[in-house]
């Protein structure tokens, strides 16, 4: 009701630990605006019999006002479609490698109206229940962990339908994987085996770390700079899982969250394999950087900072492999390695101004 009264027209529900979803909610929502749609799911190229729901639509059999594009669940998946055309199953298009159903990244934007309506209507917003049983192995005889009950927010187009019947307006908005989708949601022993049985996507702290950093590669790389893009034959095993060889940047939502923002920031530079790069900071302009190392640039509110022609040289971020039964931190344990931070630069930039940095990374305040 608040929402209404203030005049909001679309909500997003976020709902998966995965930072590169961030990339997509905008463009979803012109999506959303300019075709109409009531739900609108944010989805990917999905791996055939990957652990990611698929969107489908699903024709009803005798009236076809009842037919809906709706989330099916993985474990529903392959279960149907062998009852289905060549009956074969959850198998990848012969021409793409991927699946033909998008993949559900569960990030979703909902027309506030309709939603409003249909948690006023008669289930008042609730949906039935779902169970997605979690098997050791292929027997499928012992539980992985115990079962459980689940209401899914992907569902809710079936709601939709009810309160509004032909008229609820249901779609989706596919993106590439690079751009917005790597969760972390597997432990990595889970995520190893994933590699094991032939995955690309084991779905662990690391992988998607990894992935986050190859997607800011791309970023930089398409706003001209001279850097090495990860692809996947250049990956490297640590921990059991595959990760970026580097470089490990990391540009904060302070600094830039669309390209556009990103090619009016950053001009020229190159940056070496090897190196780790953080930037942070609204008004942070990054002119012709030489970077061989580590280089972390922080500046704060109301912060003109023009850094031009910086060159770098240090030892840098270095990776190290925890050992198996290593008493270290949950957050060290889940990624199976740590950072060793040999040398770093780092600027600092607090105190609001006009400033700027050179050759050799001295800062001079111009006003």
């Amino acid at each position: 009701d608040t929402w209404e009264k203030e005049g909001r027209n679309h909500v997003v529900f976020l709902q998966d630990t995965n930072a590169l979803i961030v990339n997509s909610v905008l463009p979803t929502l012109g999506v959303s605006i300019a075709k109409g749609f009531h739900m609108n799911s944010i989805c990917i190229p999905r791996l055939a019999g990957e652990a990611a729901g698929a969107i489908a639509r699903l024709e009803h059999k005798t009236d076809p006002e009842k037919s809906l594009v709706i989330n099916v669940e993985y474990n529903q998946l392959d279960p149907l479609l062998k009852t289905q055309g060549d009956k074969k199953g959850d198998v990848p298009d012969p021409a793409t490698g991927y699946s033909p159903f998008p993949g559900n990244s569960n990030i979703l934007v909902l027309e506030m109206s309709a939603y409003a309506k249909t948690l006023r209507g008669e289930d008042q917003g609730v949906v039935v229940e779902f169970v997605n049983p979690k098997y050791k192995d292929d027997t499928r005889t012992e539980f992985k962990k115990p079962t459980r009950l689940e209401c899914m927010m992907q569902d809710i187009p079936k709601l939709f339908q009810k309160e509004m019947g032909s008229d609820a307006n249901i779609g989706f908005t596919n993106f590439d994987r690079w751009f917005s989708f790597s969760p972390a949601k597997n432990s990595l022993e889970s995520g190893v085996d994933a590699v094991k049985g032939g995955s690309n996507a084991p779905g662990t702290m690391s992988s998607a770390e990894s992935d986050k950093y190859v997607q800011n590669q791309r970023k930089l790389k398409f706003a001209g700079m001279d850097i090495d893009v990860t692809e996947e034959e250049d990956l490297v095993s640590v921990a059991g899982i595959p990760i970026t060889p580097g470089p490990r940047v990391i540009l904060c939502p302070g600094f830039a969250i669309t390209q556009e923002e990103i090619m009016n920031k950053i001009s020229g530079g190159k940056i070496t394999t090897r190196s780790s790069l953080v930037l942070e900071g609204e008004g942070l302009v990054v002119k012709d950087l030489d970077l061989d190392g580590a280089l972390v640039i922080r500046t704060g509110h109301d912060c003109s900072v023009t850094v031009d022609g910086l060159v770098v040289r240090n030892q840098g971020y270095e990776i190290e492999t925890v050992p198996e039964g290593a008493d270290v931190p949950e957050e060290v344990a889940i990624r199976g390695y740590t950072m060793a931070k040999r040398e770093v630069m780092e600027i600092i930039i607090t105190e609001p101004g006009k400033y700027s940095v050179g050759k050799d990374g001295e800062v001079t305040k111009l006003m």
